[in-house]
């Protein structure tokens, strides 16, 4: 290893385990700033490992850090905890210690250098580790589980962000891109740390790995500390849960409603999306698909759609499907079969446009209001979260809506 090399391990160590003791003394260590700061102290003890291995006279330290060299094989388990204690915001249980099985088969088949002589550790350090099936079995573990940990993160992601739409009406969608971030960049840093074993000769690329990976990690503790929450979906009170259904459609207190599921539309160009009524064909067709008959879910339909024009609710930025369920008098179940099914939309989708349906009538009304005041009146939680609604439902940004709209004039 250069010298400039183990100066940035140097550094890179001093760096994670500053930050690690900052998080540790910060008041902020909620769960997964717990499993931040043991992922910022794995990796400096990593870092330090070469150069203590090097230049320590002491071969029972040496062959301790040998061992160390494996701590990242523990980095997939950590970076999947990482991400989902932040969005789930709940602690570590007894059988996370399963996702550190690749760190312990890689510390056991690497255990006999904890024994090695001075001899042997003379040699060690000038030819480098003998390449054999022990230590080929454990580099399969070390670069296997990282990718393993990286598929199972995209899927939990994937799910818990269908899950959020499927039962909140309010969410930042820069939550689940910035884990998705978080992802891709752990992913080409473990592609740069292959490449530089491939390459064992090319320093350059063991030493942006190593830089990167520090960087890395150094800003999500600084960004733990600024905003412990950030990854937090808020208001996620009975995601995820089972619900039961054993209200019936005739318990809904507007289920006697047969009026049209035409919602009520503002002159401007963005309103909700209406269905019409069904062919037979289409009918049959639901039926075959669902778990209720299609005249049932008409029915509920009807009389959600019927509640949400006459009673507003969307206007709550806290409204949930299961708060809205509980509302109606019906299983949270049927409240969203029936939306998914007639709308073809998710819960999310659906609050969102009858939001921006009010948004456009109330502007159509005062052209010279406050966007914003507009945007929480009508039950959005951010600017961040409505302007991404908006444009998404209008094609337009929020100005740009209102611009047009006074040329139509």
């Amino acid at each position: 290893m250069g010298v400039l090399l183990q100066y940035f391990h140097a550094i890179g160590a001093f760096n994670a385990l500053l930050m690690c003791l900052i998080l540790c003394v910060s008041g902020k260590l909620n769960p997964a700033g717990k499993v931040l700061a043991i992922w910022l102290f794995a990796w400096s003890v990593y870092a330090v490992s070469p150069l203590v291995f090097i230049n320590s006279p002491s071969s029972v330290l040496s062959a301790f850090h040998i061992i160390a060299l494996w701590l990242p094989a523990s980095f997939g388990a950590l970076m999947y905890l990482y991400l989902a204690l932040s969005i789930r915001s709940k602690g570590l249980s007894k059988r996370d210690i399963i996702k550190f099985v690749p760190l312990l088969v890689c510390l056991l088949l690497n255990a006999d250098y904890a024994f090695m002589s001075e001899v042997q550790l003379a040699d060690f350090r000038d030819n480098g580790v003998e390449f054999d099936i022990q230590h080929l079995i454990a580099m399969v573990f070390l670069y296997g589980q990282a990718f393993y940990y990286f598929s199972k993160s995209f899927g939990l992601i994937a799910r818990y962000k269908q899950q959020t739409e499927d039962e909140l009406s309010n969410f930042q969608p820069a939550v689940f891109q910035g884990l998705t971030v978080i992802i891709a960049v752990n992913v080409l840093l473990w592609l740069l740390e292959i490449l530089s074993a491939f390459y064992s000769g090319v320093y350059f690329l063991a030493l942006a790995s190593d830089i990167l990976f520090t960087l890395f990690l150094c800003f999500l503790g600084a960004l733990h500390l600024k905003e412990p929450h950030f990854f937090i979906v808020q208001n996620t009170q009975g995601l995820n849960t089972k619900t039961s259904d054993a209200h019936t459609v005739n318990n809904h207190p507007t289920s006697h409603h047969s009026k049209d599921r035409t919602s009520e539309k503002p002159d401007v160009n963005c309103s909700i999306n209406s269905e019409s009524d069904m062919s037979e064909a289409e009918e049959v067709a639901l039926e075959e698909q669902s778990e209720l008959p299609s005249s049932t879910i008409n029915e509920v339909f009807s009389a959600i759609d019927s509640y949400m024009q006459e009673q507003q609710p969307y206007l709550d930025s806290q409204l949930s499907l299961t708060s809205l369920s509980e509302q109606l008098g019906l299983g949270k179940h049927y409240v969203s079969e029936a939306i998914n099914t007639i709308s073809g939309q998710n819960f999310y989708q659906y609050v969102n446009a009858y939001r921006v349906n009010w948004f456009c009538k109330q502007l159509e009304e005062s052209p010279d209001a406050k966007l914003l005041d507009l945007a929480m009146d009508s039950g959005f939680s951010s600017k961040s979260a409505f302007n991404a609604v908006f444009k998404k439902i209008t094609g337009q940004t929020p100005t740009q809506f209102r611009s047009s709209m006074l040329l139509a004039v």
